[in-house]
């Protein structure tokens, strides 16, 4: 094991193309933008200040992000053979729920509302 453990503390991700367009949004009753950055996501204050939160845990390129209504609970969705969608508590990060298999293969396009989570996947 590396000491100091953690080995390195990550500050700050500038990675956003466009190339994933579902992987942005503005949840409701927040002063943060969230979009994806590869394999993490990132919720980044707008205040001007800069300060971002990750959440980590995929292994592959996010592709699709989305909040229930009240901005409460995010769903994640990567992509490739080991498609994982995650269900995140936005305000405390901590990761609540990990979907795994064939609910989440292919999975390109998310909607959470109250307690219901929606995929919808594309055949290559």
């Amino acid at each position: 094991m590396l000491e100091p453990d953690p080995a390195i503390t990550l500050v700050r991700l500038n990675a956003f193309n466009g190339a994933t367009p579902r992987a942005l949004a503005w949840p409701a009753h927040s002063d943060e933008l969230v979009f994806a950055a590869g394999a993490a996501v990132v919720a980044m204050r707008a205040d001007g200040s800069g300060t971002q939160r990750f959440f980590l845990g995929h292994t592959a390129h996010v592709v699709a992000l989305a909040f229930d209504g009240e901005g409460a609970l995010m769903a994640t969705a990567q992509e490739g053979k080991q498609a994982v969608v995650r269900v995140w508590a936005f305000h405390s990060g901590q990761c609540v729920a990990v979907l795994n298999g064939a609910c989440a293969r292919g999975a390109r396009r998310l909607a959470l509302r109250c307690l219901c989570l929606a995929v919808w996947a594309t055949t290559p």
